[in-house]
Parts: structure tokens; C-alpha cells; sequence
């Protein structure tokens, strides 16, 4: 394995982690209220670092950069949920359908975090 796909490879499991972290947000919140700031923490910076790189997430950049030295065919164009929904799981979505998915959760833990008590 090239040291290159290994990092890739590497940043794709953290980038997975924080991503399964944030989905059990909901379940976490609901059941201990005083760990409601670290969801709220997680969805301000991922909502931020969306708009500021124009909708492309920052560990996906990295991941397609170092796929790219390794072999610029593996690089994606769509988003890393889609590309890796419709790898691993053969599931044909869009970014567009990902985004409201995403924001529609984000909407969700913070109802469940500050609004309702």
C-alpha cells in the first residue's frame, strides 16, 4: 500500500468517525442533556466549513488530494457520503438529497438539545 492512499485511507476513517460521532448526537442528547454542547459545537463548525469551502467538506479535499498522488483515477467528484453510500452500499443518492438529510438532523439535535427540554 503506498504511503499515500494510506493517509487517504486514514482520513477517510476519521472523517467517518466524526460523522457517526455527529449521527449519535440525537440519541446522545435525548438521553444526557448536559452533553448538548459538544453536538452544538460539531454542527457550527461543520456548517461553517461548509460555506466557507462552497459546500465541499474540508477532510474530503484532503482525502481526494492525497488519492491524487497515489492515483488520480480513485479521486471523486461527488461528495464523500454519496460516493462512499453508493460504494459500500450500492445506495444512489445526491448531494443535494445529503444536504437536507444533514440539515434536517443538525435541525433535530438542537430541537431536542435547547428547545425542547
Amino acid at each position: 500500500m503506498n504511503k499515500y492512499q494510506f493517509y487517504a485511507n486514514l482520513v477517510l476513517s476519521f472523517h467517518a468517525l466524526i460523522l457517526l460521532f455527529i449521527l449519535a448526537c440525537l440519541p446522545l442528547v435525548i438521553l444526557y442533556p448536559t452533553f448538548r454542547i459538544v453536538p452544538l459545537i460539531l454542527i457550527i463548525l461543520t456548517i461553517v466549513q461548509w460555506r466557507l469551502m462552497g459546500s465541499v467538506c474540508i477532510f474530503t479535499k484532503i482525502e481526494n488530494k492525497l488519492r491524487a498522488k497515489h492515483d488520480a483515477r480513485t479521486v471523486y467528484q461527488q461528495g464523500c457520503i454519496v460516493h462512499y453510500l453508493h460504494r459500500w452500499f450500492g445506495l444512489s443518492v445526491t448531494g443535494r438529497q445529503v444536504d437536507i438529510f444533514l440539515y434536517s438532523y443538525f435541525a433535530l439535535i438542537i430541537c431536542f438539545a435547547y428547545i425542547i427540554k
